[in-house]
């Protein structure tokens, strides 16, 4: 087959298509992968055809650092808003000949495209909680103690939110291309049969979600290289360091690093501190604290005391995997889920909403990690779980099943 894979979104959105798109190839279809320019060389990198998709978000970001706050919010909005306009405008060429289309995160001409040209469509979710369900709110609320009937209130306040936002759009364009319209802009990106790209150890499908769905596991990127000299160095040279990382969220720079540094010294811990896109670490110096770029989470991680991160669905599954208890600080969205998760499973302490996080805060919950036995032994235990899981083989499975009518064998060994 032909098979797009369309993502728009930040490295986590990004990595987990990318490790499908090789196991597809390598399974010997024809594959292209579209997404935000910044993401063009990388994924280049590892032999993956690409295509550019919208603008680029990380600059995007970096130019608007409290995307999380009400005026953020609305920004954001239009930024999706018009990004949504220019898939529409690029995708046709993008996609012309795909037997399938595979969406990750939030591409909204992608069903629409892949319905003018005849191609199947499936949409990809790297976390469960984008499902409707009464046993979480939707994305827009941080509170995860709610009764059933608000959780299911707030995803019917989140479903006309989206059709406000992208409906008019959506069926414009579906109009131009003498297309039925659509009624539900969620139910439209989620499409007929949702492949969740997540742990069920972590956080399974809930039962009365209506969406149909196959659960498969989160898909992890095989990690090229080694780490550097100078970090081997740095590991082997003291206890265990403490890993900060908040990815693509974008902070304040200078107060970020130096409540970072401030906490992992009152902890009395050593530091591994991943820039981001917010250039964390940039200009500072600590004793102690190694900072990082791109390196590759499943290298690093066995190797730390524990992670803390901004919950994002693949820090999380890989932190979980390398059986390291997590410190959640979400930011916005699915990251409020993987907080409560984390602690519902007993693999870290209660999570910091990055709005109540300080030096001190951070400090206290680094030595709970620390000190608890329990949070050592159930990641320990976790991680076995998840690394005898074949993930992306059983997705491939289960995609050539489906459309090619037929079963596949030797997917096994692709990736582990």
């Amino acid at each position: 087959m032909k098979i797009v894979l369309a993502t728009y979104g930040s490295r986590g959105d990004v990595q987990p298509a990318l490790a499908l798109a090789l196991a597809l190839k390598s399974a010997g279809h024809e594959v292209l992968m579209t997404g935000p320019p910044e993401q063009g060389e990388w994924i280049e990198s590892f032999g993956c055809p690409f295509r550019v998709l919208g603008s680029n978000l990380e600059d995007w970001l970096r130019n608007h650092p409290i995307v999380q706050s009400l005026k953020g919010t609305i920004e954001f909005t239009g930024f999706l808003r018009q990004e949504c306009r220019i898939q529409f405008m690029q995708l046709p060429a993008i996609m012309e000949g795909a037997d399938l289309v595979l969406a990750f995160s939030v591409v909204g001409g992608a069903p629409t495209i892949a319905e003018s040209l005849g191609a199947r469509y499936r949409y990809v979710a790297l976390f469960p909680s984008i499902l409707p369900s009464s046993q979480y709110p939707s994305l827009f609320l941080k509170n995860y103690n709610l009764p059933p009937w608000i959780n299911r209130a707030s995803w019917w306040f989140t479903r006309k939110f989206f059709n406000f936002v992208f409906k008019a759009i959506i069926n414009r364009n579906r109009r131009q291309l003498e297309l039925t319209p659509i009624v539900d802009t969620w139910n439209h990106l989620l499409g007929e049969r949702v492949i969740v790209a997540s742990d069920s150890v972590l956080g399974s499908v809930p039962p009365d979600v209506e969406r149909d769905n196959e659960q498969v596991g989160y898909f992890h990127l095989r990690p090229v290289g080694e780490l550097g000299a100078d970090l081997k160095a740095f590991l082997s040279s003291g206890s265990p360091p403490v890993y900060v990382g908040f990815g693509s969220m974008p902070e304040l720079q200078k107060e970020t690093t130096r409540m970072v540094f401030e906490a992992t010294r009152d902890a009395g811990q050593r530091l591994i501190l991943s820039r981001g896109w917010a250039h964390l670490g940039d200009g500072e110096t600590e004793k102690n604290c190694y900072v990082v770029d791109n390196v590759p989470h499943p290298l690093l991680f066995p190797s730390v005391a524990t992670v803390v991160h901004h919950g994002g669905a693949g820090t999380t599954a890989t932190a979980a995997r390398a059986g390291v208890p997590q410190i959640i600080v979400p930011h916005l969205a699915d990251q409020y889920y993987w907080g409560k998760q984390i602690e519902r499973l007993g693999l870290g302490p209660k999570p910091i909403s990055r709005s109540r996080l300080t030096a001190r805060r951070l400090a206290t919950a680094i030595r709970e990690c620390l000190s608890n036995e329990m949070y050592q032994q159930r990641a320990k235990e976790v991680g076995r779980i998840l690394q005898a899981q074949n993930s992306i083989g059983k997705a491939v499975t289960i995609i050539e099943s489906e459309f090619l009518a037929t079963t596949t064998s030797g997917l096994k060994n692709i990736y582990s």
